[in-house]
């Protein structure tokens, strides 16, 4: 009895149809509004009707999903290539060299320098003193 069940959902559902179709396209209507006739011309462009009718397609699923053991399987083989070479141009290696000591002394001379040409302000210029 239940072979005979079990074989009768089977052509069931093999008889039954399938959606393999793609959706309709739908349209959409839009009016444009504003002063773009104006522009158009006054650039020099030809008209344009004012209300435009829009092919909308429907999103497309994807084809086909990856399991977990396939993705873990190219993660791990891009994993194992390494690190990707790097290219330099010429005038960027013949540029000269430094040290990152050498970058923070250039940084504090800087920032000491803006400081001497900036105008002296009292710090505590707009602050009211607490009382107790």
């Amino acid at each position: 009895m239940t072979t005979l069940i079990t074989l009768l959902l089977l052509v069931l559902l093999g008889l039954a149809p399938r959606h393999h179709a793609s959706a309709p396209r739908a349209t959409q209507t839009v009016t444009i509004q504003g002063r773009w006739k104006d522009t158009r011309a006054s650039l020099g462009l030809p008209p344009v009707p004012d209300t435009v009718v829009l092919q909308v397609t429907p999103p497309v699923p994807p084809g086909r999903t990856i399991s977990r053991i396939e993705l873990r399987r190219r993660i791990s083989s891009g994993q194992q290539e390494g690190e990707p070479e790097l290219h330099f141009t010429e005038d960027a290696l013949e540029e000269p060299k430094l040290s990152l000591r050498e970058i923070g002394n250039m940084f504090r001379e800087t920032i000491l320098a803006e400081k001497a040409s900036a105008p002296a302000t009292p710090r505590t210029q707009g602050r009211k003193k607490a009382t107790g």
